[in-house]
């Protein structure tokens, strides 16, 4: 049995702490993802409200151009040299099944969810830039510095080897880095 620090001990010697927040407890799950959102919530604490809209709405829309709202809207920015068509069982109907397009540009890739294959209902789950030709919004293009990245978004909230991440409410832009200069930005956005 695991034991509670003594400073927790009650009349049940900690057994009550123990079964609520310890292995198999009921508020165990609850207790680990409190634990894994303290640090995100302190990162974006120590943000002031702009800084913190910034990034939120560069996270969910940092592109600047249109993808628009359909399939025929995403065909129609550029040239598509590849494209993979898969389908998905709807996370909450079991009986819709959906589709997921992967659309291959040169220097842009859109990866778009489709309900119940209606193409005419667009979500984007992930957009991908690797060429200046793709503009991002405040400037923030491949063949950017890092030093504007930071003058514009502040510093990230997560940096792993030349990964530089920004973590909005719900969505997340990751800024590849090399010798200085973004060579990608991908945006992850929430799907649900």
């Amino acid at each position: 049995m695991t034991r509670a620090p003594d400073s927790c001990w009650g009349r049940d010697e900690g057994r009550t702490l123990i079964f609520l927040f310890g292995r198999g407890g009921p508020l165990g799950a609850l207790t680990a993802l409190v634990a894994l959102a303290i640090p995100v919530i302190g990162l974006t604490a120590q943000r002031d409200a702009k800084s913190y809209e910034t990034i939120n709405e560069f996270a969910t829309r940092g592109w600047a151009f249109d993808l628009g709202t359909s399939l025929t809207d995403l065909k129609a920015v550029g040239n598509v040299q590849r494209e993979v068509v898969s389908t998905v069982k709807n996370r909450h109907d079991e009986n819709q099944i959906d589709e997921v397009r992967e659309l291959y540009y040169d220097g842009l890739y859109v990866r778009a969810y489709f309900p119940a294959k209606d193409h005419k209902r667009l979500f984007l789950e992930e957009v991908e830039i690797t060429s200046a030709r793709f503009r991002v919004k405040h400037g923030l293009n491949v063949g950017a510095s890092v030093t504007e990245l930071q003058r514009v978004l502040g510093q990230p909230d997560e940096v792993k080897g030349d990964v530089y991440s920004y973590f909005g409410e719900a969505d997340t832009v990751h800024f590849v880095v090399r010798g200085g200069v973004i060579i990608k930005v991908k945006w992850e956005l929430y799907l649900d």
